[in-house]
């Protein structure tokens, strides 16, 4: 039998005899579920098999597939991808590039100020000029650079 809705009909003697044969404890009557037969034929049938319960497939198979539903309703395949976004344009580094340009000049500076204070520092040593010393610390190069680069 095709998938779909049936009727189970049952001859018996009373309508809880029906409600005993079809396995049920509600009075599916009195919930107006179930009914007393009219048709003719269905209730002949039912009659030459008593206390037995007939499955009947209610309509043909085409009734019980229905009509073939409307183009908009149509089951769908997989509902089409999204595009994908376009990818946003790099962050502008221009600031930044420009930064580290001058720190690097800043730190070329400073390495070739050292080597320059290194040998004076050397000479001054070798002389044996502790306030010439001092005096060049003070006044290098090395030190108003380090305060524009902010250490």
């Amino acid at each position: 039998m095709p998938a779909g809705f049936y009727d189970a009909v049952v001859a018996a003697p009373s309508q809880a005899a029906a409600l005993k044969a079809w396995g049920m404890t509600t009075d599916l009557f009195a919930a107006g579920r179930a009914s007393v037969v009219t048709d003719e034929a269905i209730r002949s049938e039912a009659l030459g098999r008593p206390g037995e319960v007939i499955r009947r497939a209610r309509g043909d198979e085409a009734a019980m597939l229905g009509p073939e539903p409307a183009d908009d309703l149509k089951v769908r395949g997989k509902p089409a991808l999204k595009a994908a976004r376009p990818k946003p344009p790099p962050p502008d580094r221009s600031d930044l590039d420009a930064a580290e340009r001058r720190v690097s000049e800043a730190e070329r500076e400073l390495a070739a100020e050292l080597e320059q204070l290194a040998a004076k520092l050397g000479r001054f040593a070798a002389r044996g000029d502790p306030r010439g010393l001092t005096a060049t610390l003070h006044r290098s190069p090395a030190s108003g650079l380090m305060r524009r680069i902010g250490t």
